[in-house]
């Protein structure tokens, strides 16, 4: 599967791209964290290059989302999976799962008011948004926002 996506990408030199994006998101999938995050974050910004639509817009947090799960699988990588939450809650400010992802990180290293903060931040974001990622599945960990 990822050969033919590998395929399909060098033949088109990345035009779509939403190729680019199916590819990091077959790379997460396996466990491939460093390929899924050149992926993801190429995505990111090719994206930032033209307008992009609403529907781009919710990929563009959601590579985000999973770029920060990544560098968190790499161990060692918090502050970096952080930066890549906090880069996806500016993105979109009125969604909760990035403020969700901050308080779990804040929780794993240890900084319990931190935490609280952006669960509180969360919860509030989760009451007023009624949009969520449709494709936030779990890849190969507990993560699991829907």
């Amino acid at each position: 599967m990822i050969e033919e996506q590998i395929k399909k990408y060098i033949e088109l030199e990345g035009e779509n791209i939403r190729d680019i994006y199916e590819l990091a998101r077959s790379y997460h999938k396996i466990g491939q964290t460093a390929s899924a995050l050149t992926f993801y974050l190429k995505f990111v910004d090719e994206c930032m290059l033209f307008e992009v639509d609403r529907e781009i817009m919710d990929l563009m947090y959601e590579c985000l989302l999973h770029a920060g799960e990544c560098f968190s699988k790499q161990g060692r990588r918090e502050g970096t999976a952080r930066l890549m939450y906090y880069h996806a809650g500016r993105l979109l400010n009125y969604r909760p799962e990035a403020y969700y992802l901050l308080s779990r990180n804040w929780s794993y290293v240890g900084d319990w008011q931190s935490s609280m903060h952006f669960i509180e931040l969360a919860e509030e974001k989760a009451r007023t948004c009624q949009s969520k990622i449709n494709n936030f599945e779990e890849a190969s960990s507990p993560l699991s926002i829907a």
